[in-house]
C-alpha cells in the first residue's frame, strides 16, 4: 500500500476498498503528534502490507472546526514560549482531574457532533487518537 500526503489527510491510494479502515485522528500542531502517527502507520504497512486503508488526519481541521483548531494551536504555541503556563495548568488538570474533564467536554462538544457525523460517513473498522484533546472529544 503506497500512501500519498495532503495538507489535511495521509491517506492510501485507493478509494474504494474492502480492507478494514483505520483513522488515525491528530492535531498538527508542532510534529510530534503527527511524527508518531506517521511511525505506526509505517510500522502497520511494514508488518501487513497492503492490508488496510489507512488515513492520518488533521482530524479537527478536518471535520471542519478550523477556527477552534486554530485556537488552539495558537494557545499551545504561547504556552510553549511561557513554560511555566504549561505546567501551571497540567498542575492544575492533574489537581481536579473531573472539573478539568468536564469543561473540556463542553469545549468539544461542537468537535464531537461534527466527529459523529463524519464517522458516520466513514466509518472506521478503527480510530487511532494521538491527541488528548481529540481523544477526550470522541
Amino acid at each position: 500500500m503506497r500512501a500519498m500526503f495532503t495538507e489535511s489527510t495521509l491517506q492510501t491510494t485507493r478509494e474504494q476498498s474492502t480492507k478494514p479502515k483505520l483513522l488515525f485522528a491528530t492535531i498538527a500542531a508542532g510534529g510530534g503528534h503527527v511524527a508518531t502517527a506517521r511511525a505506526t502507520i509505517q510500522a502497520i504497512e511494514a508488518l501487513y502490507p497492503d492490508s488496510f486503508d489507512i488515513t492520518l488526519s488533521d482530524y479537527m481541521k478536518e471535520v471542519g472546526l478550523v477556527r477552534f483548531d486554530q485556537q488552539h494551536k495558537e494557545m499551545w504555541r504561547w504556552a510553549l514560549r511561557y513554560p511555566v503556563t504549561a505546567r501551571l495548568g497540567q498542575r492544575v488538570i492533574d489537581a481536579i482531574p473531573q472539573l478539568a474533564m468536564q469543561i473540556q467536554r463542553q469545549m468539544l462538544l461542537p468537535f464531537a457532533k461534527a466527529a459523529k457525523q463524519d464517522l458516520e460517513q466513514r466509518q472506521p473498522h478503527l480510530i487511532v487518537s494521538n491527541h488528548g484533546l481529540l481523544t477526550t472529544g470522541f
